[in-house]
């Protein structure tokens, strides 16, 4: 009983991170796939938000959700991107200057590196 209402807790918190990020559009939804073992809720759907006509920077969606505890699948944002039709290495820059960006990570390209060997 106590892991549902956990997970809907969280998913209850990722739906309201979605809806804070995308105050017009109700049609793109953050979906919880997980936790990490640190206990933060992991979701998919953010390349899809970044992507939108909205056009909110990435840094912005990565520091919204780091507030509430919440990280991105990377893996997936990354297999949407490639889906889109976005090259590997405007991928790689994307990813490195929100890092750079959201979380100041002073080795933000050798960090995201890690994703593409």
């Amino acid at each position: 009983m106590r892991c549902v209402r956990s997970i809907n807790k969280a998913r209850a918190r990722a739906i309201k991170v979605s809806n804070h990020i995308m105050k017009i559009s109700k049609k793109i939804r953050l979906k919880i796939v997980g936790k990490t073992t640190d206990d933060k809720i992991v979701v998919t759907g953010a390349f899809k938000l970044y992507d939108s006509v909205l056009g909110i920077p990435l840094s912005d969606i990565i520091d919204e959700l780091w507030k509430n505890n919440i990280v991105i699948d990377w893996y997936e944002f990354i297999v949407s991107a490639r889906t889109s039709k976005m090259p590997d290495k405007s991928i790689k820059h994307l990813m490195s200057t929100a890092f750079a960006d959201s979380i100041n990570y002073k080795n933000a390209l050798s960090a995201v590196s890690i994703f593409f060997n």
